[in-house]
């Protein structure tokens, strides 16, 4: 598996890509090179993802099947999906355009021929028929009143399923790059670009941590103190609008980043920090505020004061029981009593 990556320098324009449709097909342009003998064809031949063409001996279809003359094996490619869109970036990164499955074969060079389509960053002009094979292009947005241009439009390919986070290529211009800083800080920073664009044309973006290590304009490895500069910052939330006033309130959130500043492009790459969790405080309703007054009051202890009154009572009471009896019994009749009479 191969992929087309394009690097280029877009101003006022982004979402640069072919003018490819089933209606009005793109002819890609590549140089071949036989896998078998590496010999290369010397001149360019068109791919076209809409177009099949049957491969002998019964093996199926492709978008392009081509002979050697030197060895005459077949080889055969295939576009396996549409072209993605080339996005604006500062400094320019080498992005993915497509892939392609390839059989005894290799792309080796691209050539921009044909019909490109772009949009307008701010006003979304739609450009049509960008014409790139000087490598280059220049026009007017109305809308805006400025120039937007294409410039220093490269093109590489690269073998998909050779390079990943772990592989010798990547581990070499690592160790490379970081035995040569002292020594050759310049040669160090470029292999370290060429490092970066490997990745990136293989949808590998760098962690914080490498970002934070490694300069992504210039590839010069960054270490604080040695012409390197770490400030951590604390910024305020942007303002925001409450839904009862139309004014708007300053946010508590503070954004908090580490911002390393290149001592060679003084490029400033920000790595965010995440922010502390909120602190929130739930408030209890009525009733379970009135419910938890009362459990207090009747666990509250009794006082001296209180005590004594509750004996004095409880003695008064009992008094009063005694004499109530006592009376009972005067008022009663007895056996004595109808004998005297």
């Amino acid at each position: 598996m191969f992929a087309l990556v394009l690097t280029a320098e877009l101003t006022g324009v982004t979402n640069l890509r072919p003018d490819d449709t089933q209606d009005n097909p793109f002819w890609y342009m590549f140089k071949v090179q036989c896998t078998s003998c590496r010999e290369t064809h010397e001149n360019y031949v068109g791919v076209n993802r809409f177009e099949t063409n049957e491969m002998s001996g019964s093996r199926g279809e492709a978008n392009f099947v081509w002979r050697c003359k030197n060895c005459k094996r077949e080889s055969s490619a295939t576009i396996k999906a549409a072209p993605a869109a080339y996005e604006q970036g500062e400094p320019p990164k080498p992005q993915k355009v497509f892939e392609f499955d390839c059989r005894g074969l290799e792309f080796t060079e691209f050539k921009a021929e044909g019909e490109w389509l772009a949009d307008g960053i701010d006003s979304g002009t739609k450009f049509t028929g960008i014409e790139l094979i000087d490598g280059e292009w220049f026009d007017y947005d109305e809308k805006t009143g400025e120039e937007v241009s294409v410039k220093e439009l490269s093109s590489a390919t690269h073998h998909m399923a050779a390079v990943t986070a772990n592989s010798p290529a990547i581990t070499f211009l690592t160790v490379a790059a970081h035995l040569l800083r002292d020594a050759a800080p310049e040669t160090s920073a470029h292999l370290l670009s060429q490092r970066a664009e490997l990745l990136y044309s293989h949808d590998m973006a760098p962690s914080d941590l490498e970002r934070q290590h490694v300069c992504a304009a210039c590839g010069h490895i960054m270490i604080p103190g040695q012409e390197t500069q770490l400030k951590l910052e604390t910024l305020r939330a942007t303002r925001r609008k409450t839904r009862s006033s139309k004014t708007t309130k300053p946010g508590s959130a503070r954004e908090r980043s580490k911002d390393w500043t290149c001592g060679f492009c003084a490029r400033v790459t920000r790595i965010p920090l995440s922010a502390p969790e909120p602190i929130t405080r739930h408030k209890a309703s009525k009733a379970k505020m009135q419910k938890t007054a009362g459990n207090v009051e009747a666990q509250k202890p009794a006082t001296a004061n209180a005590s004594s009154k509750k004996r004095a009572k409880n003695r008064k009471a009992g008094l009063q029981a005694l004499l109530s009896g006592q009376q009972r019994q005067s008022n009663s009749l007895s056996l004595a009593d109808f004998m005297m009479k």
